[in-house]
């Protein structure tokens, strides 16, 4: 299941976007070395497992790509939803950001992380 909706606050608008793997265990992400935003722009992940919020794990990200992380982050989670708050007032468009999910199931995960004997 994916999603997208986009909705206006007083000075920010939210675009929001949901992926769903029934099943997985665990979500690994990646971001693009390309990832910016304007200061007061944020990317805020939220994670879920069997529909219910990953207490601890609801990630915040803005600003330079000294800002987001360079190693991939992986959480013990089946779906999340991501909505990106920016300022519609911002005259450029060069900024934005880029985050590859991969869903797995850890006893996969492990046993293909094993090397071969």
């Amino acid at each position: 299941r994916r999603g997208k909706e986009r909705r206006s606050l007083a000075q920010a608008t939210i675009h929001a976007e949901e992926g769903s793997w029934p099943g997985a265990t665990q979500l690994q992400l990646r971001f693009d070395a390309q990832c910016c935003t304007h200061e007061g722009d944020w990317l805020t992940l939220t994670f879920f497992k069997e529909g219910q919020p990953v207490e601890g794990r609801t990630l915040r990200f803005g600003g330079p790509w000294s800002n987001w992380p360079k190693q991939p982050i992986t959480v013990p989670a089946d779906s999340f939803r991501a909505e990106f708050a920016f300022s519609p007032l911002t005259a450029t468009t060069a900024w934005g950001y880029g985050v590859a999910v991969t869903a797995s199931k850890r006893d996969k995960a492990n046993l293909l992380a094993m090397p071969v004997l």
